[in-house]
């Protein structure tokens, strides 16, 4: 579901799959990577990151600053950067050992027009509607002209 907010003079979009209430989060161990990793030389972990109802994402229309808030603790010293591709709207995450995972939504046609604008993405774990801890990742973009 997307919608637009115009609070406080800022403009977001939101792609929102759940309100990221403690009740969300998962035994820390169903998102090891471990469990995930596809045998072969592709380097693909079949699982994606995240179900489509554990995360939010958000766009600023003017910044074009870009924010996926979700509730299920990863390891961000793993994450090098995403990419979105624009002919099928997926978002890619790719690890520092050379890794990649699909996040596990594709972009939805409000948030479109905006992450294609953005050069980095805020990632956030929340609790309680709180922000716990994060990081900000460099968001390569392909296809942007599809």
């Amino acid at each position: 579901m997307c919608h637009s907010d115009t609070s406080d003079s800022v403009t977001f979009v939101q792609q929102t799959a759940s309100s990221m209430s403690n009740d969300d989060v998962q035994n820390e161990n169903s998102n090891s990577l471990s469990e995930n990793w596809q045998s072969g030389g592709s380097g693909t972990i079949k699982k994606p990151l995240f179900k489509p109802e554990e995360l939010d994402i958000y766009t600023n229309k003017l910044t074009h600053e870009a924010f996926i808030f979700h509730a299920i603790k990863i390891n961000y010293d793993q994450l090098d950067h995403m990419e979105y591709d624009a002919t099928d709207y997926s978002m890619t995450v790719y690890y520092k050992d050379g890794r990649t995972q699909d996040l596990g939504v594709k972009i939805q046609w409000l948030i479109r027009p905006y992450i294609k604008h953005a050069n980095e993405i805020n990632i956030v774990r929340t609790k309680d509607q709180v922000a716990v801890d994060g990081i900000i990742i460099p968001l390569v973009h392909r296809n942007v002209d599809a």
